[in-house]
């Protein structure tokens, strides 16, 4: 079965009503288009805060090794 990481959504704005609550914790990282990376184990759930735009979309069912190995990651977003 393919992955289920395309199903994004915003969570700020109108259109984003079936969004986790977007006070996740997220930390900074060091990256010229990602500002801060957040995950929610139970739901698999994986959030990004854009750095130029500001905005914050979730990734749904992305499994726990996949954040850690981004956030380890030399690059994260280009």
């Amino acid at each position: 079965m393919a992955s289920s990481f395309l199903d994004v959504i915003p969570i700020q704005g109108e259109s984003a009503p079936e969004a986790l609550d977007s006070r996740m914790q997220r930390v900074p990282v060091e990256s010229s288009s990602i500002a801060s990376i957040g995950y929610a184990p139970q739901e698999r759930v994986l959030e990004l805060e854009f750095r130029q735009s500001g905005e914050v979309y979730q990734y749904f069912d992305v499994p726990a090794e996949e954040y850690t190995a981004f956030l380890a990651a030399d690059s994260k977003g280009t």
